[in-house]
């Protein structure tokens, strides 16, 4: 592990904050209290990038060297993998991206382009019976219409974008620098895609409540 240096300081950090750090921090009914809550994020932070690496099982041993409460450790370690959602699901592109530069490229301008930007009823589900595996296929579609959403109700910038893509997917920056292009591009039309949407949402919700 690269951070075990900087994961025993926040240990010590957090000890000095409250002595009783764990036991609120176990508690799910107790609201942290904010500089508390704050290191914890941090530890948290530090915890996913190692697990992007690690067996949770080998980040756990270490946790448990430092002294820390078992329950503690499986809270950490679960919340951690909990934050990797979006890496986990978007391994396919990694390896994609190994074998093939140019495939992933093609992959991310199309699901933009039929799924993402603009929809065409079964084309994806086409595409996963001649090249890639459905269910993984059908994630990768998810995952980038929850990030771009995530992006444009934002209005993040083109280097912003860059900067949590490379953090999420673990693509190469090249790769990043495309896919934010992509976003780029459509800007507008995802926008207006995610007012409507949010309107939508909205009238259902009024209508269920007359």
């Amino acid at each position: 592990m690269k951070n075990i240096k900087r994961i025993g300081d926040l240990l010590q950090i957090l000890q000095s904050i409250d002595d009783q750090w764990e036991i609120k921090f176990l508690n799910e009914n107790q609201k942290l209290e904010e500089e508390l809550d704050r290191e914890i994020s941090q530890l948290l932070g530090i915890l996913r990038q190692e697990l992007k690496t690690e067996e949770p099982e080998a980040v756990q041993e270490v946790l448990q060297s430092m002294g820390m409460r078992e329950a503690t450790v499986a809270k950490l370690i679960e919340k951690g993998v909990d934050m990797l959602w979006f890496y986990q699901k978007l391994s396919v592109l990694r390896e994609l991206e190994d074998k093939d530069d140019k495939s992933l490229k093609g992959l991310l301008s199309t699901i933009y382009s039929m799924r993402v930007v603009r929809f065409e009823p079964g084309y994806l589900d086409r595409l996963a019976n001649e090249r890639y595996d459905k269910k993984a296929l059908l994630d990768i579609a998810a995952c980038v219409a929850n990030l771009t959403d995530y992006y444009v109700a934002r209005s993040y910038t083109r280097r912003a974008i860059i900067k949590d893509l490379e953090d999420e997917s673990g693509l190469s920056s090249e790769n990043c620098e495309y896919w934010a292009e992509l976003i780029e591009q459509n800007f507008l039309v995802l926008k207006m895609n995610y007012i409507i949407s949010e309107l939508q949402g909205m009238k259902g919700l009024l209508k269920s409540r007359s």
